[in-house]
């Protein structure tokens, strides 16, 4: 299947515990994570006689330490004097036990083309399924992409598996054609019975790519790419991006990466310009440093890179020029309007892509053809250039120019406008979440068209396809928290802070996990409560991801 074919959204899962006692374990193995970090910095910078350096170091490791406060403060008197608990033989539960690293993973959707990892007899899940990792590994991060997924596991290893057309599992992968050759030699035989079927979760090898040392940490993935972060702040990525010329890699001249490809270096000795967070959108990546710095790669046209102008990225004549490709292909930062705080979130939409700073502030870049970015006026027209208002001005459509696209950052100042502190944003084909923090606590709103329900909200009409630049509250029921958010094409996902799960939008996407006793029907305009299976009973899920036609979760 062609990646034009695919209809993609990911955004590597968040991490986001639901439940009390989740939670409670995840502020300390965040805190756990931190000190260990910096242990090992002062360890690798102890020669350094730089006060400026160790100055900034302690400044990071303050803000980070912040960070995990306020995103950890429902919990944080529970986690400083809560008694020790037991286990059920009586004796006390260590901190290792109480904080197991990771997740278990659970999938659903459609399953035809090896999406869902549960072989090629599995076409279909309505409900979610719990997949198992190889060697019961449990799963730190999750990415959904078009057709694909990538998880990485506690142990730091990686593994995909769904389509392979264009390179997105960067392994060699068993498909169904290569077992039907009668003729096969003894040979390839044999060598076919070590490659892992790409409807089964299999190992990626990272050898030539990252440092034998290093483990995966994080991960992202669009239509037919896939990127992950190691913890040495390197970034790998493999399979490719597709513009309107075609298909490119990593490289001018590649068109598919089969092999995963290092394409983001951190400088020797500086530990602040290490990569330790990606997000992909269709056909583009963003990479996130300790310094609060975003590196972006991939197609930029439609302003989706945040970077380069107009007049490079829509015109056809540079689109086979190496000196372009490569401009796109290197990561490239880009540079936030002065007076913006340091970043600490990055999200993708499937053209576009959004900055979460320290402060609370968001700005955003790419499309905004429904409104999605929650820009207002006066800021898209601060945001456009003076050739398109030139060309806005001349046509007498100046109020156009806030349907962009954005070539460079944008405040979503409609969201700062109603004094919303905006925790985290993810973006489908044409919409937008925004995970906020109100007067009254966690909310969530969005932005952009709302054909098919995907807004979630009962302000708007969803039978009509409108432009919502002004964000709409989601419509959750009356006292629910929601912590995190998952964004597909044409569908929504919500995570409690209970460990419960919402879904909304198109009825006939096969993600809105209904049962089979279920008596709806059609779109879900509204956030539906999903009834988890009872293979789900004592679970809490964390987060949700969405691809062109399945899902995945992650829970505890």
């Amino acid at each position: 299947m062609s990646s034009s074919q695919k209809r993609s959204r990911d955004n590597g899962s968040s991490s986001a515990p639901s439940s009390s006692s989740t939670r409670t374990a995840m502020f300390r193995q965040h805190v756990h994570a931190l000190n260990e970090q910096f242990a090992t910095w002062i360890a690798s910078a102890k020669n350094e006689r730089k006060d400026e350096l160790w100055d900034e170091a302690a400044r990071q490791y303050a803000d980070y330490a912040r960070a995990i406060r306020s995103d950890f403060e429902d919990v944080i008197t529970q986690a400083d004097f809560a008694p020790p608990r037991t286990s059920a033989l009586g004796r006390r539960k260590t901190q290792d036990e109480e904080a197991a690293p990771g997740y278990e993973l659970f999938v659903f959707g459609d399953g035809s083309s090896g999406q869902l990892g549960l072989g090629e007899d599995v076409i279909e899940r309505p409900r979610p399924t719990r997949l198992q990792m190889p060697n019961a590994s449990r799963v730190l991060s999750l990415a959904v992409g078009g057709m694909h997924c990538v998880a990485v596991t506690v142990t730091g290893d990686v593994f995909t598996w769904g389509v392979n057309d264009e390179g997105a599992l960067g392994r060699d992968a068993a498909t169904s054609n290569d077992y039907a050759t009668a003729s096969m030699s003894e040979f390839q035989m044999a060598e076919m019975s070590e490659k892992v079927s790409e409807m089964l979760p299999g190992r990626v090898d990272m050898a030539g790519a990252a440092a034998t040392s290093a483990k995966a940490i994080h991960a992202s993935a669009g239509d037919s790419h896939s990127c992950v972060v190691f913890d040495d702040g390197t970034a790998v990525a493999w399979g490719g991006f597709r513009n309107s010329s075609g298909l490119w890699a990593f490289s001018p001249t590649e068109k598919v990466a089969w092999r995963p490809r290092r394409i983001y270096v951190p400088k020797q000795g500086d530990a602040t310009s290490r990569a330790f967070s990606c997000a992909s959108g269709l056909d583009h990546v963003l990479l996130l440093t300790r310094a609060g710095h975003i590196l972006s790669l991939g197609c930029g046209e439609k302003g989706r890179l945040g970077r380069l102008p107009e007049p490079e990225t829509e015109s056809d004549d540079p689109k086979g020029d190496v000196a372009y490709k490569m401009r796109c292909l290197v990561p490239g930062r880009v540079t936030l309007p002065t007076g913006a705080s340091a970043i600490s979130r990055v999200g993708c939409g499937s053209f576009t892509s959004y900055a979460i700073c320290r402060d609370g502030r968001a700005y955003a870049w790419g499309i905004n053809n429904y409104g999605q970015l929650a820009v207002s006026a006066a800021a898209a027209q601060k945001g456009t250039s003076a050739e398109a208002l030139t060309r806005l001005q001349a046509a007498n459509e100046l109020d156009r120019c806030v349907e962009g696209p954005f070539y460079y950052p944008v405040p979503c100042d409609e969201l700062s406008l109603r004094n919303l502190e905006v925790l985290n944003a993810t973006g489908g084909e044409h919409h937008t979440l925004f995970t906020c923090r109100g007067a009254s606590g966690p909310e969530m709103y969005a932005a952009g068209r709302p054909a098919y329900g995907r807004l979630g909200s009962s302000e708007v009409d969803a039978s009509k396809d409108a432009f919502v630049g002004v964000p709409v509250r989601v419509s959750t029921p009356s006292g629910v928290r929601v912590v995190g958010a998952g964004a597909g094409t044409t569908v929504s996902g919500a995570v409690a802070e209970d460990g419960s799960m919402y879904v909304w939008g198109d009825g006939d996407s096969g993600l809105l996990c209904r049962s089979s006793s279920s008596s709806k029907e059609g779109d879900a305009n509204t956030p539906e409560l999903v009834d988890l299976p009872k293979s789900m009973t004592k679970a809490a899920v964390c987060s949700v991801a969405f691809g062109g036609m399945h899902g995945a979760l992650l829970a505890r």
